[in-house]
């Protein structure tokens, strides 16, 4: 009973903080652009789904609304959601420590708590139906009380969730690859159920406005994709590592302790359980896709952003499984903070390219 406390607690404090932070930081460059997408409504854009233009577009009746606050109220209210989504889902494959630990770990990522649960980007909406789709696969592979159409009904829903998904970032597509993979070697009996192919389809569906603008405008999405992902520059193993730095940073440090150690080190009483091999499927396909693109192209840090939440609740369920303490985790946060505040990495390299200075990524440690 006290984590259910303990979570509205966090959620409120999250609410009340972001609402403060929407009206007080001003618009940055990659917002603005994508309040066109709210102002032109399409269904599709040359770099993104629909999805960013359309919540755009009903929050703010049309745009009518212009007001910093309203431009970035759906994206706060999705990030709360997504972080007690976590916590369900936490609690759903260990106990309820684990999905406090979860829902505290997940709040303290950069990425989570301010790129994909602030700001007016495709990244909150895609993170909110990641973690939903996390959550339904998580109910239906281990959830045994369900029963035979409950299950289906999940399966629907897991389809419907990684479509909205789609609909926001395509890569979202990757959720199927972990659903399936971990299927593949665990319960392969879903493949034969009907819900499953019904689930698909409707994930496809997403993908049906972007195939029709693409015919209609050229196929410029994927030729846009594709001058982004050649390899004409040969191996480039500096953009790898700026890349992998890159993403500890945008997590927070404290994060990528916690899923080294307590995640893949130290990963409790049961060992690598099939919940703990559940998530590695849901965290790894994003992420190597990723870091193979990255070298041979430059890449963005956020880009394997949804991947971490897995991971998160991976390290979560070894911190609850080692009965980790509260003030040890808040020692974490400060020495985290410290260290995180000391290399400025994260406030120049994404927050002073968001509002209008463009520093360039190499320069970042002569800072």
């Amino acid at each position: 009973m006290q984590y259910k406390k303990h979570i509205s607690i966090l959620l409120a404090s999250a609410l009340l903080l972001k609402i403060i932070m929407a009206c007080i930081i001003p618009l940055g460059i990659d917002e603005s652009y994508y309040l066109l997408y709210g102002r032109y409504f399409d269904w599709h854009y040359y770099d993104h789904p629909f999805m960013t233009g359309l919540v755009l577009k009903l929050f703010t009746k049309s745009m009518a609304f212009s007001h910093p606050f309203f431009y970035r109220l759906p994206f706060v209210l999705a990030s709360v959601l997504s972080t007690y989504i976590i916590f369900l889902t936490g609690t759903l494959l260990q106990n309820f420590r684990a999905g406090w630990y979860a829902a505290l770990l997940f709040s303290a990522s950069f990425y989570f708590f301010i790129i994909g649960g602030l700001f007016t980007m495709p990244d909150a909406l895609m993170v909110l139906f990641w973690v939903m789709a996390l959550y339904f696969a998580a109910r239906y592979f281990f959830n045994n009380d369900e029963s035979e159409s409950v299950k289906g009904e999940l399966l629907i829903w897991f389809g419907l969730a990684t479509g909205l998904a789609m609909a926001s970032k395509i890569h979202a597509v990757l959720l199927w690859v972990g659903f399936g993979g971990f299927a593949l070697f665990y319960q392969r009996s879903v493949f034969r159920q009907i819900y499953f192919w019904i689930a698909g389809c409707i994930s496809l569906l997403a993908w049906l406005p972007m195939l029709i603008w693409n015919m209609q405008n050229e196929w410029v999405h994927f030729a846009f994709y594709n001058s982004r992902v050649g390899a004409d520059q040969g191996l480039r193993f500096d953009y790898f590592l700026r890349e992998f730095i890159g993403e500890i940073f945008y997590q927070n440090p404290v994060i990528w302790v916690a899923i080294i150690y307590f995640g893949c080190l130290k990963f409790g009483k049961t060992g690598f359980g099939k919940q703990k091999i559940f998530l590695l499927f849901f965290s790894f396909p994003l992420l190597l896709m990723i870091w193979l693109l990255s070298l041979f192209r430059e890449t963005l840090p956020h880009w394997t952003g949804p991947a971490y939440a897995a991971l998160i609740l991976l390290s979560s369920i070894g911190m609850s499984e080692r009965d980790v303490k509260l003030p040890a985790i808040l020692g974490w946060y400060r020495t985290a903070f410290i260290f995180f505040a000391r290399t400025r990495f994260v406030c120049h390299s994404f927050l002073s390219r968001h509002i209008g200075r463009k520093i360039e990524f190499q320069k970042l440690w002569a800072a």
